[in-house]
């Protein structure tokens, strides 16, 4: 493949010839656990069953009974042991982790260790978990709830009624058991005019780096910079116009050295005029302020493209027109990152 302004890449294909491979056996020592947890959406201050199995290469449970380690990690890395198990006779392990600690809501890992032994090799396994603060209703009280409607077209709509339920269980959601003391409503329809927007401010992404189809592409360990821009194509002054873009990163979690349910974020090395980079290191903000109707305002950061991946980007757009706010969302191109002049990911 040839990418304008860069090396040439090769890439080297592999004739396969039909019938069945012949069998692979599996490393003796090899052991592998599983983990799981009833609920993983945790009530601070509740409790949670984990439990899971630590078989060998032939799904059979490991003797003598091997020990456990069981602990949970804050995203920073920070592990904070639980306590270690015993497995069964059929390789099972569980815990009932009682009296959750008081800890900030958020995402976390559970992790499971074994140290191995003479016959076989030692083997980790983490699992996501959110701790959450369940919602209580005082008798009589009321539980205001709200989200947003998107509307794509303009005139006198209804927003038809809704069934509304809660349940007496504790995150009952996502556990499948079944909603306990379920009470349900349903709401009034609304009526509804929606008008053309008085302000329209259109954000888009683009990069200094060569571009094949839909994808930007760039060598890692390379510079990259990103450009943002803002024009307002809506018939009014548009004011205190923010844009909020995601620096690049990748859609899912990030599988390096240390496994992180969180995406993989391509540092920023600079930033030009009116962008501020976010404490999490995850956004930009490109603050232009005021745009009156036909007008673009522009800035840049640069990124250091240190990983192979795929990387997404997007723009969320808050501004003011007279007392009234809107916001906006954009999606942005993506960049791929391939590794050397030699092999490349893309076809």
């Amino acid at each position: 493949m040839t990418f304008i302004n860069f090396p040439n890449v090769t890439e080297t294909s592999v004739y396969l010839l039909p019938g069945n491979l012949p069998p692979q056996p599996e490393n003796p020592r090899a052991s592998y656990i599983g983990l799981y947890c009833l609920p993983c959406a945790i009530p601070r201050g509740g409790a949670t069953l984990i439990s899971g199995a630590l078989l060998n290469a032939t799904g059979k449970p490991i003797t003598p009974p091997p020990t456990i380690s069981l602990s949970y990690q804050f995203l920073n890395g920070t592990n904070r042991p639980l306590t270690t198990v015993t497995t069964n006779a059929t390789g099972g392990f569980s815990y009932n982790w009682s009296s959750v600690p008081q800890l900030p809501n958020g995402r976390y890992l559970l992790v499971a260790n074994s140290t191995g032994s003479v016959r076989y090799n030692a083997e980790g396994v983490f699992l996501p978990v959110a701790f959450v603060t369940p919602t209580t209703i005082s008798p009589g009280g009321t539980l205001t709830l709200s989200y947003p409607y998107v509307f794509n077209v303009t005139g006198t709509l209804f927003i038809t009624p809704e069934r509304i339920a809660y349940s007496s269980a504790t995150d009952a959601t996502g556990t499948n058991h079944l909603l306990e003391g379920e009470y349900a409503t349903t709401s009034r329809p609304v009526p509804i005019t929606v008008g053309a927007p008085t302000i329209a401010p259109i954000a888009d992404i683009s990069m200094n780096v060569s571009k094949v189809s839909f994808l930007y592409v760039a060598q890692n360990q390379s510079l990259v910079q990103v450009n943002l821009r803002v024009t307002n194509t809506g018939p009014q002054t548009a004011t205190n116009v923010v844009v909020s873009s995601l620096i690049p990163q990748t859609s899912g979690a990030c599988y390096g050295i240390f496994p992180s349910p969180s995406p993989c974020l391509l540092p920023l090395i600079s930033a030009g005029p009116f962008i501020t980079e976010a404490a999490d290191h995850k956004t930009v903000t490109f603050s232009p302020g005021t745009i009156p109707s036909g007008t673009s305002y522009s800035s840049w950061y640069i990124v250091k493209a240190n990983s192979t991946n795929l990387f997404e980007t997007a723009s969320n757009v808050t501004a003011q027109a007279g007392s009234n706010t809107f916001q906006f969302y954009y999606t942005g191109p993506l960049l791929g990152v391939y590794p050397s002049p030699s092999t490349t990911p893309f076809a």
